[in-house]
């Protein structure tokens, strides 16, 4: 977080940080399609690729969109949140809702700065939404995980309410 809070306070900053030093982002998206074109994740690519660390790449993208990020690993989303956004939708955006607050919706996103993404989002939800960079193959992963988790639970609750009390 205190790369984003150098990013705020000063804009972008242009170049990354970690053993690419000097690259800039034109350069890391071609070297994130060239992953997906060999059908790995985009930003799993890079770190496998040893370009960078999880926590250099994670700055340098906070850095670039001045967005505060999320590390889907150590945090889930709520049940309200989930039910914000349809899974079709967050599939398609690469949108994960994780948490209300008021009329906030805080979700972790692949393109903070994708103002389509996030006018659809808050269309779908009717709130406010505020975006959190998560990285490609962690967002995919905890989409198909909490979405899953999701399913299972309304499922077991229409399987209770289906059975007969006595």
């Amino acid at each position: 977080a205190a790369g984003t809070l150098r990013a705020l306070r000063g804009g972008p900053v242009g170049p990354l940080v970690g053993p690419h030093l000097g690259w800039r982002m034109g350069k890391v998206e071609s070297r994130r399609q060239l992953a997906v074109d060999q059908g790995r994740e985009r930003d799993e690519g890079l770190i496998d690729e040893g370009a960078f660390t999880r926590d250099q790449l994670v700055q340098s993208l906070e850095n670039q969109t001045c967005c505060p990020s999320v590390n889907l690993d150590e945090v889930g989303p709520d049940l309200e949140a989930l039910r914000r956004i349809p899974q079709r939708i967050a599939r398609q955006h690469h949108a994960l809702p994780l948490k209300v607050q008021g009329d906030e919706l805080k979700v972790a996103v692949l393109w903070p700065d994708d103002r389509a993404v996030l006018q659809q989002l808050r269309s779908v939800a009717h709130c406010q939404v505020s975006p959190f960079l998560a990285l490609s193959h962690e967002l995919d992963a905890a989409i198909d995980r909490h979405y899953a988790a999701l399913d299972a639970a309304v499922e077991k609750i229409e399987r209770s309410d289906a059975t007969p009390s006595d």
